[in-house]
């Protein structure tokens, strides 16, 4: 774990009013809370999002713990959502924010991906969102971030999923829909197919032209591989202050577990519907995967 030494002000936009803090690392950090006062699993939900997200080697910023000390966190009570304890924080990055002057894209989404050194692991992102059922990436431009590199190339990383594991609040309604929904057809707020700009831009760059080379082999053969001692050792690495019971723990650990499988049947689902535009017919070969059932 690291400290938080000196707050730098807070984020542009969210409404978790994320903040900058300079760390002990020497590394300039957005430091997520459990903000506003009901989000009490938001950062539980953005802690298991990057663990996981690390788990299935999807591009990701760097997540540490960040302890924000009292006598800091005091200095600034006048500050929204500022509160002491331990949070999690990722490196502030210079953004690619595709604004021209006018305040429009410079380029269409679909482009802006297609322009990204890593394109080829778009899909990984759908299969991603559909196992931690994240419903969020569909109405908040702000969760598929494109960085800029020094050699003048780009690359997207997968942020921001507190609305992960439906929504980041310890009511009854989400409790029973970890247990229920594992099992049940997909939705994302209410469709039946992934919807919203980011969306569109990721189904436009998966080519399902040639159903024998099937993108999404690489990504549901790590999903379907993850056992319940790699998801029982996340869980156990979530720090005691949060408060999470022990019994959230093992539904959320269930959740993920039983629901491994639902990825591929999603994903089949999407392409009977002509969902992906880019597809000739036909369906995706899925060779026999070597999944762990423990």
């Amino acid at each position: 774990m690291i400290e938080a030494i000196g707050f730098f002000g807070n984020m542009d936009d969210g409404i978790s009013k994320p903040k900058k803090f300079l760390c002990s690392d020497n590394i300039m950090r957005v430091v997520k809370f459990n903000h506003p006062e009901n989000y009490t699993r938001a950062l539980l939900h953005e802690f298991l999002g990057y663990k996981i997200a690390a788990l299935l080697e999807l591009p990701v910023l760097d997540q540490k713990l960040v302890n924000i000390p009292r006598e800091l966190a005091e200095i600034y009570s006048h500050v929204e959502g500022m509160t002491p304890g331990i949070k999690v924080g990722s490196p502030l990055v210079e953004l690619d924010k595709n604004i021209a002057d006018n305040g429009l894209f410079r380029e269409p989404l679909p482009e802006l991906y297609r322009s990204c050194s890593n394109v080829g692991m778009i899909q990984d992102v759908l299969a991603y969102d559909i196992w931690i059922h994240n419903d969020d990436r569909g109405s908040n431009m702000g969760n598929l971030l494109v960085l800029p590199k020094k050699d003048g190339s780009k690359e997207f990383v997968v942020h921001d999923h507190g609305y992960a594991f439906f929504r980041p609040v310890a009511t009854m309604d989400r409790y029973k829909s970890l247990q229920e929904f594992k099992g049940a057809s997909l939705t994302w707020q209410d469709h039946l197919f992934p919807f919203g700009p980011i969306y569109e831009a990721i189904k436009i760059n998966v080519d399902l032209r040639n159903p024998q080379l099937n993108p999404f082999l690489r990504v549901v053969n790590k999903i379907e591989s993850v056992s319940k001692q790699e998801l029982e050792q996340i869980m156990n690495e979530v720090p005691e202050e949060w408060q999470i019971p022990d019994y959230e723990k093992k539904v959320l650990v269930s959740f993920l577990f039983d629901r491994r499988f639902k990825v591929r049947e999603a994903i089949i689902q999407l392409v009977s519907m002509w969902w992906f535009p880019v597809w000739n017919g036909g369906a995706l070969v899925w060779p026999d995967l070597q999944a762990s059932s423990e």
